[in-house]
């Protein structure tokens, strides 16, 4: 059996995400009692995740989905018998972790307004600039 799915995922509160989408199933068999075909119908998918950062470039994503859909079955037997046709519905639900890397820029803004990209060859002006941030925040307590 074959499942595809697309959809997106919205972050509702925090590292929590939803995701919803739709889906599509197909199967082909052959054995010695014929082949099976199934085609799928279009069918929907629910999902939830929580990423679990693990400092400021991994994360790991426990997730669940949920997919289903329809699929026909068209048997087909050997010559001199009937073919016959089923449908019914494909229920599959997914458990799983993923891993991802988060690469993003990350500035800081100077009091002058100058702005320093924090990097690790920039470490000096970075620190210098975070200070600042620092001292600002502590100033507008």
């Amino acid at each position: 059996m074959f499942a595809a799915s697309a959809g997106v995922a919205v972050y509702v509160v925090g590292n929590f995400h939803v995701r919803a989408g739709v889906a599509y199933f197909h199967t082909s068999v052959e054995d010695s009692t014929g082949s099976y075909d199934g085609k799928g119908s279009p069918g929907i998918l629910a999902g939830a995740g929580y990423d679990l950062y693990l400092g400021r470039a991994f994360a790991l994503t426990p997730y669940v989905t949920f997919l289903t859909g329809t699929l026909s079955h068209l048997d087909r037997t050997p010559l001199g018998s009937p073919t016959i046709s089923t449908s019914g519905k494909v229920r599959a639900v997914n458990f799983g972790v993923s891993a991802s890397f988060i690469r993003g820029t990350w500035w800081c803004t100077t009091t002058a307004g100058e702005r320093v990209k924090v990097t690790r060859g920039n470490r000096q002006r970075a620190l210098a600039c975070l200070q600042q941030v620092e001292d600002r925040i502590k100033a507008n307590q």
